[in-house]
């Protein structure tokens, strides 16, 4: 009877042994994890910020050092001269969605002719010029210079007129401005293109 009592609580000791060993070993895991996590510095907060204050400190050197772009100017000038206008076709792209888009009938005898035309090219490349007689008539051009074309809009002198509208592109070369028309009537019933050719004022 003796040696069963010491067996049985000899294992009732060892068993509370373990159960304490168990106890310390949860309660210390989360005390020297959280100071692990107290005590050691965040890896990327230090190089984030240099890395930071370099792209920036870089960026702001560029900018200052980043030429300001140069203004470009050319010559001004003036022409004069004159301009023809002839019957052209309005394009309909041959494709199923305008099979039924017909141009109006046109009378080939209306908007037709010469007539003179005048045109500015400032120092800025900015346009600006009136068709004075003729077909097109009375009716006043505004534009810019682009890649050394002249590029124009036509528009009405006064907008309640039925007359042509549309665009004007030309090129400058030795004193002269050569270059074409292409004009149409509000309702694409006459549409009309020709040339102009000008000289310098």
């Amino acid at each position: 009877m003796m040696g069963s009592c010491v067996h049985r609580s000899s294992r009732h000791w060892i068993a509370s042994m373990s159960v304490i060993v168990f106890a310390f070993g949860l309660g210390g895991c989360p005390k020297s994890g959280g100071d692990a996590e107290k005590t050691a510095p965040p890896a990327s907060a230090a190089p984030s910020a240099d890395a930071s204050t370099g792209t920036t400190a870089s960026t702001e050197a560029g900018a200052a050092e980043a030429p300001a772009p140069a203004k470009t100017t050319g010559q001004a000038a003036s022409y004069e001269g004159s301009y023809s206008l002839a019957p052209a076709k309005m394009y309909i792209p041959e494709t199923k969605d305008y099979a039924r888009v017909k141009q109006a009938p046109d009378d080939p005898a209306k908007h037709v002719g010469e007539g003179t035309l005048t045109l500015s090219v400032d120092a800025e490349g900015v346009v600006s010029g009136t068709i004075d007689s003729g077909p097109a008539a009375p009716a006043v051009v505004d534009g810019r210079v682009i890649d050394g074309e002249i590029r124009g809009n036509v528009r009405r002198k006064d907008p309640a007129d039925s007359g042509l509208t549309g665009t004007l592109v030309a090129t400058q070369a030795a004193g002269a401005v050569e270059g074409k028309l292409s004009l149409a009537e509000s309702s694409a019933a006459v549409v009309r293109e020709g040339k102009l050719s000008l000289k310098k004022k």
